[in-house]
């Protein structure tokens, strides 16, 4: 159970916590587990998902889906992605003890990071497109080797529509490409602070790692705001 703040002023104060990882590290089982903890310890928390369809559908969501080959032409993924994380801040009140993050705009950098010959051109596109979404105070990636994270997406009963994701090839790419983000002093990210959980252990474990690590970031933040 993660223990709530007590004598916070809600509406000027939270905190914005993501999960980040690449596919298989099991970080969307635990992002829903953690968010059902907040919500059952009395802590007024939202999702901030940007690389989810939102409840209200845009203009580039509803040509995605009557014209499914648009999804082919990559500046056309590049605007949708764009809307989503935009978008995905909408829904949040204000009065929100924890923004908890399912992916963050750490991801475009990552999933865009090698579309050009500058990581800074990545940068600068990223920022531009999804100028609404804030980065987050902290950042808990799962950290998983790439053969282990493809070993459990095996595993799945439904596989993740993007299978060109679900390659050896593209998780070490990708795991690559968090590493350099994270190493590249992103101004964005400057006041970001990113704490590694070993993703390699059973699910279980990686999940009360995550569970602890929340709780040692709320009374930290606690003690900061009293």
């Amino acid at each position: 159970m993660i223990t709530p703040p007590k004598n916070i002023d809600l509406k000027k104060n939270g905190i914005y916590i993501a999960l980040e990882g690449i596919k298989g590290c099991g970080k969307s089982t635990i992002v829903n587990r953690i968010y059902r903890d907040l919500i059952e310890s009395g802590i007024k928390t939202a999702m901030v998902a940007p690389t989810r369809v939102g409840k209200k559908l845009s203009f580039y969501e509803i040509v995605s889906r009557y014209f499914s080959v648009i999804r082919k032409i990559d500046k056309w993924n590049e605007l949708l992605y764009a809307r989503r994380s935009n978008n995905s801040i909408n829904l949040i009140k204000g009065d929100e003890m924890i923004l908890l993050g399912d992916r963050s705009i750490m991801t475009s950098y990552v999933y865009r990071w090698k579309k050009w010959s500058n990581y800074r051109i990545c940068v600068e596109r990223v920022n531009n497109l999804e100028n609404n979404i804030p980065s987050p105070d902290h950042i808990l990636f799962l950290d998983i080797d790439p053969i282990e994270a493809l070993r459990r997406i095996k595993l799945r009963e439904k596989r993740d529509k993007c299978y060109r994701e679900e390659t050896i090839e593209r998780l070490t790419e990708s795991y690559k490409n968090y590493l350099e983000v994270m190493n590249s002093r992103i101004e964005k990210l400057n006041n970001t602070k990113i704490h590694f959980i070993n993703a390699n252990q059973p699910l279980e474990m990686v999940y009360n790692d995550v569970q602890n690590k929340f709780s040692e970031i709320i009374n930290i933040f606690q003690r900061k705001s009293a």
